[in-house]
């Protein structure tokens, strides 16, 4: 029983970890949104470069929100 116990809770410890998820984002101005992929429609427009950051920079130094459509 122990080990069952030990068992399930290293699952949830490990489980409980999130990775860093890089997302995309348009190198604008006018630019708002984040993407998670760059196959996105939303990302697909823009005109300048398309940059793959961490969703914590998206979020933190771009100030940018989660695009409505893949997202």
């Amino acid at each position: 029983m122990k080990l069952f116990i030990t068992c399930i809770l290293l699952l949830f410890s490990f489980h409980a970890r999130t990775p860093v998820a890089n997302v995309y984002i348009c190198d604008s101005k006018g630019s708002k949104a984040y993407h998670s992929s760059k196959t996105c429609r939303g990302i697909k427009i823009c005109k300048h470069q398309v940059l793959e950051v961490t969703l914590k920079e998206a979020t933190d130094v771009y100030k940018r929100i989660a695009c409505k459509i893949c997202y």
